[in-house]
Protein backbone atom coordinates (compact mmCIF):
# COMPACT_ATOMS: atom_id res chain seq x y z
CA UNK A 1 0.00 0.00 0.00
CA UNK A 2 1.40 3.79 -1.13
CA UNK A 3 2.21 5.74 1.84
CA UNK A 4 0.39 8.48 0.03
CA UNK A 5 -3.12 6.70 0.01
CA UNK A 6 -3.08 6.45 4.02
CA UNK A 7 -5.37 8.85 6.08
CA UNK A 8 -5.21 7.24 9.32
CA UNK A 9 -1.12 7.02 10.60
CA UNK A 10 -1.26 5.62 14.65
CA UNK A 11 1.37 7.02 16.42
CA UNK A 12 1.82 3.52 17.58
CA UNK A 13 2.78 3.22 21.55
CA UNK A 14 5.25 1.15 22.62
CA UNK A 15 4.12 -1.77 25.55
CA UNK A 16 6.28 -2.33 28.02
CA UNK A 17 6.15 -4.72 30.49
CA UNK A 18 5.95 -4.12 34.56
CA UNK A 19 9.55 -5.14 34.77
CA UNK A 20 10.29 -2.12 31.67
CA UNK A 21 11.32 -4.39 28.87
CA UNK A 22 9.20 -4.11 25.69
CA UNK A 23 6.07 -6.41 25.60
CA UNK A 24 6.76 -7.65 21.75
CA UNK A 25 3.62 -9.44 22.13
CA UNK A 26 1.69 -6.80 22.86
CA UNK A 27 3.43 -4.82 20.26
CA UNK A 28 2.02 -7.76 17.35
CA UNK A 29 -0.95 -7.38 19.00
CA UNK A 30 -1.71 -3.73 18.53
CA UNK A 31 0.35 -4.00 14.75
CA UNK A 32 -2.60 -6.56 13.69
CA UNK A 33 -5.31 -4.29 15.00
CA UNK A 34 -3.81 -1.25 13.11
CA UNK A 35 -3.39 -3.43 9.90
CA UNK A 36 -7.02 -4.94 10.23
CA UNK A 37 -8.01 -1.25 10.31
CA UNK A 38 -6.10 -0.08 7.49
CA UNK A 39 -3.98 2.17 9.29
CA UNK A 40 -0.53 3.02 8.80
CA UNK A 41 2.13 2.82 11.19
CA UNK A 42 4.33 5.70 12.54
CA UNK A 43 6.55 3.85 15.23
CA UNK A 44 9.07 5.39 17.94
CA UNK A 45 7.90 8.69 17.93
CA UNK A 46 7.17 10.61 21.27
CA UNK A 47 4.23 8.38 21.53
CA UNK A 48 6.47 5.34 21.42
CA UNK A 49 8.32 6.67 24.03
CA UNK A 50 11.44 6.36 21.77
CA UNK A 51 14.14 8.83 23.76
CA UNK A 52 13.16 6.63 26.63
CA UNK A 53 14.71 3.66 24.32
CA UNK A 54 18.48 3.26 23.48
CA UNK A 55 19.64 3.02 19.73
CA UNK A 56 19.60 -0.95 20.31
CA UNK A 57 16.48 -1.44 21.65
CA UNK A 58 14.81 1.22 18.94
CA UNK A 59 16.49 -1.20 16.05
CA UNK A 60 15.20 -4.25 17.82
CA UNK A 61 11.42 -2.65 18.32
CA UNK A 62 11.77 -1.57 14.68
CA UNK A 63 12.83 -4.45 12.91
CA UNK A 64 10.34 -7.18 15.38
CA UNK A 65 7.42 -4.68 13.34
CA UNK A 66 9.39 -4.77 9.89
CA UNK A 67 9.25 -8.57 10.39
CA UNK A 68 5.55 -8.93 11.85
CA UNK A 69 2.44 -9.86 9.39
CA UNK A 70 1.22 -6.64 8.36
CA UNK A 71 -0.70 -5.06 5.08
CA UNK A 72 -0.03 -1.64 6.23
CA UNK A 73 2.84 0.71 5.19
CA UNK A 74 5.56 1.89 8.42
CA UNK A 75 6.95 5.23 9.38
CA UNK A 76 9.80 5.56 12.10
CA UNK A 77 10.73 8.47 13.75
CA UNK A 78 13.89 10.14 13.57
CA UNK A 79 14.63 12.67 15.92
CA UNK A 80 16.89 14.08 18.61
CA UNK A 81 19.77 16.52 19.07
CA UNK A 82 22.68 15.04 17.59
CA UNK A 83 22.88 14.92 13.67
CA UNK A 84 25.15 12.07 13.12
CA UNK A 85 23.27 9.67 15.75
CA UNK A 86 19.96 10.37 13.74
CA UNK A 87 21.59 10.12 10.23
CA UNK A 88 23.13 6.60 11.45
CA UNK A 89 19.22 5.73 12.63
CA UNK A 90 18.21 6.56 9.49
CA UNK A 91 20.28 4.03 7.73
CA UNK A 92 19.34 1.43 9.55
CA UNK A 93 15.82 2.29 8.84
CA UNK A 94 16.63 2.02 5.22
CA UNK A 95 18.56 -1.05 5.43
CA UNK A 96 15.25 -2.72 6.88
CA UNK A 97 13.28 -1.14 4.36
CA UNK A 98 11.12 1.26 5.85
CA UNK A 99 8.32 3.19 4.06
CA UNK A 100 9.49 6.44 5.66
CA UNK A 101 10.46 8.76 7.75
CA UNK A 102 9.16 10.85 10.07
CA UNK A 103 11.54 14.15 11.13
CA UNK A 104 11.04 16.07 13.98
CA UNK A 105 12.18 19.68 14.82
CA UNK A 106 15.17 19.28 16.38
CA UNK A 107 14.80 19.22 20.60
CA UNK A 108 15.75 22.01 22.70
CA UNK A 109 18.60 23.52 20.74
CA UNK A 110 15.87 25.58 19.15
CA UNK A 111 17.75 26.25 15.83
CA UNK A 112 16.46 28.80 13.47
CA UNK A 113 16.01 29.11 10.02
CA UNK A 114 19.07 28.26 8.50
CA UNK A 115 20.25 25.62 11.04
CA UNK A 116 16.50 23.72 10.59
CA UNK A 117 17.25 23.75 7.09
CA UNK A 118 20.58 22.32 7.22
CA UNK A 119 19.56 20.05 9.98
CA UNK A 120 16.38 18.38 7.76
CA UNK A 121 17.94 18.35 4.18
CA UNK A 122 21.03 16.52 5.83
CA UNK A 123 18.72 13.62 6.98
CA UNK A 124 16.67 14.15 3.89
CA UNK A 125 19.64 13.48 1.68
CA UNK A 126 20.45 10.14 3.88
CA UNK A 127 16.95 8.63 3.46
CA UNK A 128 15.54 6.25 0.85
CA UNK A 129 12.13 7.14 1.63
CA UNK A 130 9.86 9.59 1.35
CA UNK A 131 10.32 12.15 4.80
CA UNK A 132 7.37 13.65 6.99
CA UNK A 133 8.19 16.67 8.71
CA UNK A 134 7.14 17.46 12.23
CA UNK A 135 6.08 20.73 13.44
CA UNK A 136 5.55 20.39 17.67
CA UNK A 137 6.85 23.62 19.08
CA UNK A 138 4.91 22.26 22.40
CA UNK A 139 7.57 19.60 22.48
CA UNK A 140 10.74 20.89 20.81
CA UNK A 141 10.28 25.00 21.99
CA UNK A 142 10.69 25.74 18.83
CA UNK A 143 8.23 25.59 15.63
CA UNK A 144 9.30 24.41 12.04
CA UNK A 145 10.77 27.26 10.04
CA UNK A 146 8.36 27.89 6.99
CA UNK A 147 12.30 28.45 4.87
CA UNK A 148 12.50 24.56 5.84
CA UNK A 149 9.14 23.52 4.25
CA UNK A 150 9.48 26.41 0.84
CA UNK A 151 13.59 25.28 0.46
CA UNK A 152 12.72 21.60 0.51
CA UNK A 153 9.71 21.23 -1.04
CA UNK A 154 11.66 20.05 -4.09
CA UNK A 155 13.36 17.56 -2.71
CA UNK A 156 13.22 14.16 -3.91
CA UNK A 157 11.77 12.99 -1.08
CA UNK A 158 9.53 15.86 0.20
CA UNK A 159 6.13 13.91 0.85
CA UNK A 160 4.35 15.39 4.41
CA UNK A 161 3.74 17.99 7.35
CA UNK A 162 3.00 16.45 10.55
CA UNK A 163 1.50 19.53 12.27
CA UNK A 164 0.73 20.03 15.66
CA UNK A 165 1.29 23.84 16.15
CA UNK A 166 -2.27 23.88 18.08
CA UNK A 167 -3.82 26.48 16.46
CA UNK A 168 -5.91 27.12 13.13
CA UNK A 169 -3.39 29.86 11.88
CA UNK A 170 -0.56 28.08 12.27
CA UNK A 171 -2.16 25.10 9.69
CA UNK A 172 -3.22 27.53 7.24
CA UNK A 173 0.41 29.32 7.46
CA UNK A 174 2.37 25.51 6.76
CA UNK A 175 -0.40 25.10 4.09
CA UNK A 176 0.23 27.99 2.04
CA UNK A 177 4.19 27.40 2.34
CA UNK A 178 4.00 23.63 1.39
CA UNK A 179 2.26 24.84 -1.95
CA UNK A 180 1.50 21.79 -4.23
CA UNK A 181 5.12 19.65 -2.55
CA UNK A 182 4.25 18.40 1.23
CA UNK A 183 0.72 17.62 2.07
CA UNK A 184 -0.29 18.36 5.91
CA UNK A 185 -1.75 15.76 8.28
CA UNK A 186 -2.98 17.32 11.44
CA UNK A 187 -0.60 16.12 14.16
CA UNK A 188 -3.86 16.42 16.86
CA UNK A 189 -6.50 14.42 17.07
CA UNK A 190 -9.19 16.51 18.67
CA UNK A 191 -8.41 19.24 15.78
CA UNK A 192 -8.56 17.08 13.28
CA UNK A 193 -12.58 18.24 12.46
CA UNK A 194 -10.93 22.01 12.70
CA UNK A 195 -8.07 21.05 10.07
CA UNK A 196 -9.43 19.01 7.61
CA UNK A 197 -11.92 21.26 5.52
CA UNK A 198 -8.71 23.59 5.55
CA UNK A 199 -6.89 21.16 3.71
CA UNK A 200 -5.44 18.52 6.03
CA UNK A 201 -5.95 14.71 3.90
CA UNK A 202 -5.48 12.79 7.38
CA UNK A 203 -4.12 12.29 10.88
CA UNK A 204 -1.24 11.39 12.43
CA UNK A 205 -3.09 9.72 15.82
CA UNK A 206 -2.93 8.88 19.55
CA UNK A 207 -6.51 7.98 19.23
CA UNK A 208 -6.04 5.26 16.89
CA UNK A 209 -4.34 3.23 18.98
CA UNK A 210 -7.34 3.26 21.93
CA UNK A 211 -10.33 3.42 18.87
CA UNK A 212 -8.24 1.89 15.36
CA UNK A 213 -11.88 1.04 13.12
CA UNK A 214 -12.86 4.24 14.70
CA UNK A 215 -10.07 6.91 14.03
CA UNK A 216 -9.99 5.29 10.98
CA UNK A 217 -14.08 5.84 9.70
CA UNK A 218 -13.98 9.23 11.39
CA UNK A 219 -11.07 10.63 9.53
CA UNK A 220 -12.31 9.04 6.00
CA UNK A 221 -15.49 11.16 6.75
CA UNK A 222 -14.38 14.26 8.07
CA UNK A 223 -11.40 14.73 5.66
CA UNK A 224 -14.53 14.11 2.24
CA UNK A 225 -17.36 15.96 3.88
CA UNK A 226 -18.25 18.76 2.77
CA UNK A 227 -18.62 22.32 4.92
CA UNK A 228 -22.13 22.43 4.57
CA UNK A 229 -22.24 18.41 5.51
CA UNK A 230 -19.93 19.14 8.69
CA UNK A 231 -22.17 21.97 9.95
CA UNK A 232 -24.98 19.89 10.33
CA UNK A 233 -26.85 18.99 13.46
CA UNK A 234 -25.95 15.13 13.53
CA UNK A 235 -22.25 16.38 12.31
CA UNK A 236 -21.50 18.40 14.98
CA UNK A 237 -23.29 15.96 17.39
CA UNK A 238 -20.37 13.23 16.47
CA UNK A 239 -17.45 16.24 16.48
CA UNK A 240 -18.13 17.30 19.74
CA UNK A 241 -18.09 12.89 20.78
CA UNK A 242 -14.84 12.99 18.94
CA UNK A 243 -13.39 15.84 20.52
CA UNK A 244 -14.34 14.43 23.95
CA UNK A 245 -12.93 11.10 23.38
CA UNK A 246 -9.52 12.53 21.97
CA UNK A 247 -8.98 15.31 24.55
CA UNK A 248 -9.01 12.32 27.45
CA UNK A 249 -6.08 11.08 26.08
CA UNK A 250 -4.15 14.54 26.90
CA UNK A 251 -5.20 15.08 30.46
CA UNK A 252 -1.95 13.86 31.27
CA UNK A 253 1.33 13.58 29.28
CA UNK A 254 1.20 11.30 25.72
CA UNK A 255 1.28 8.37 25.79
CA UNK A 256 0.19 7.78 29.15
CA UNK A 257 -3.43 8.01 28.99
CA UNK A 258 -3.90 6.13 26.03
CA UNK A 259 -1.47 3.25 27.60
CA UNK A 260 -4.18 3.19 30.72
CA UNK A 261 -6.69 2.71 28.47
CA UNK A 262 -5.59 0.19 26.08
CA UNK A 263 -4.82 -1.64 29.53
CA UNK A 264 -8.15 -1.20 31.10
CA UNK A 265 -9.59 -3.09 27.40
CA UNK A 266 -6.63 -5.99 28.04
CA UNK A 267 -4.92 -4.97 24.41
CA UNK A 268 -2.08 -4.30 26.64
CA UNK A 269 -0.90 -6.09 29.33
CA UNK A 270 0.45 -3.36 31.87
CA UNK A 271 0.42 0.34 31.05
CA UNK A 272 3.55 0.58 32.22
CA UNK A 273 5.78 3.90 30.80
CA UNK A 274 9.42 4.48 31.40
CA UNK A 275 10.47 7.65 33.80
CA UNK A 276 10.00 10.14 33.31
CA UNK A 277 6.38 9.43 32.44
CA UNK A 278 4.21 7.68 35.04
CA UNK A 279 1.00 6.15 35.59
CA UNK A 280 0.18 7.68 38.63
CA UNK A 281 -0.83 11.10 37.78
CA UNK A 282 -3.53 12.42 39.32
CA UNK A 283 -5.03 13.62 36.18
CA UNK A 284 -5.60 10.05 35.46
CA UNK A 285 -8.14 9.94 38.19
CA UNK A 286 -10.46 11.90 35.96
CA UNK A 287 -10.79 9.19 32.92
CA UNK A 288 -14.26 7.66 32.72
CA UNK A 289 -13.44 4.60 31.39
CA UNK A 290 -16.63 3.32 30.97
CA UNK A 291 -18.45 6.14 29.86
CA UNK A 292 -15.68 6.50 26.88
CA UNK A 293 -16.56 2.85 25.89
CA UNK A 294 -19.84 4.42 26.05
CA UNK A 295 -18.89 7.33 23.77
CA UNK A 296 -16.62 5.29 21.49
CA UNK A 297 -19.61 2.41 20.78
CA UNK A 298 -22.19 5.49 19.63
CA UNK A 299 -19.79 7.31 17.55
CA UNK A 300 -19.03 4.00 15.65
CA UNK A 301 -22.74 3.14 15.36
CA UNK A 302 -22.87 6.57 13.13
CA UNK A 303 -20.75 4.83 10.48
CA UNK A 304 -21.80 2.32 7.87
CA UNK A 305 -20.56 -1.31 8.83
Amino acid sequence: MDIREISTWTALVTPFREDGSVDTASLERLVAEQSAAGNGLVVLGSTGEALACDEDEKFEILKAIMWMDREVPVVVGVGGFQLETQRAWIRKGNALGVDGFMLVTPLYAKPGAAGQVAWFEALMNEAEAPCMLYNIPGRAATPLHMDVVKQLGTHRHAWAIKEAGGTLESFRAYREAAEDHWVLYSGDDPLLPTFAPEGAVGVVSVAANVWPELTHQFTQWVCSASNEELSSIAAQSMIQTWGTLTESLFVTSNPVPAKVLLASQGRLTSATTRPPLSIKEDALETLDVKELERLAADLTNKFPH
